[in-house]
């Protein structure tokens, strides 16, 4: 069961994530309006993160795998990283470090290029 803290990481995470996204995805050309799906992808991460002590590194690649499908269907860059950030570093100080650190080059090559080339953004 998480903890409090944990909630409240989660709950201040998702409300950053869904109201912060709408402002920062009109402010960046070529992005992809927010729709339902995308909504649905910002609430993903804070929500696995409520499991992130008990499984750390599957935390992490689940909140990878939304953060990366949100990015490649063009929606525009800015708070949907703040779930990863708090996985990976989750991840990387109780979970395997030699799983999770590899993850911190993939994804500076995939969010830095592949994510922009593919959604036609950057």
């Amino acid at each position: 069961m998480p903890s409090r803290a944990d909630v409240t990481v989660a709950v201040v995470i998702a409300v950053l994530q869904v109201a912060g996204s709408p402002p920062a995805n009109s402010h960046q050309p070529l992005t992809v309006p927010l729709d339902a799906f995308a909504y649905g992808l910002l609430v993903t991460g804070p929500v696995v993160l409520l499991l992130r002590r008990s499984y750390p590194t599957t935390v992490l690649l689940i909140v990878f795998a939304a953060t990366a499908t949100y990015t490649i269907r063009g929606y525009g860059y800015g708070p949907v990283f703040l779930s990863l950030i708090a996985a990976f570093l989750t991840a990387g100080t109780i979970g395997s470090r030699w799983r999770s650190y590899p993850l911190l080059g993939v994804g500076y090559v995939y969010f830095g290029w592949v994510a922009p080339a593919v959604a036609g953004t950057g």
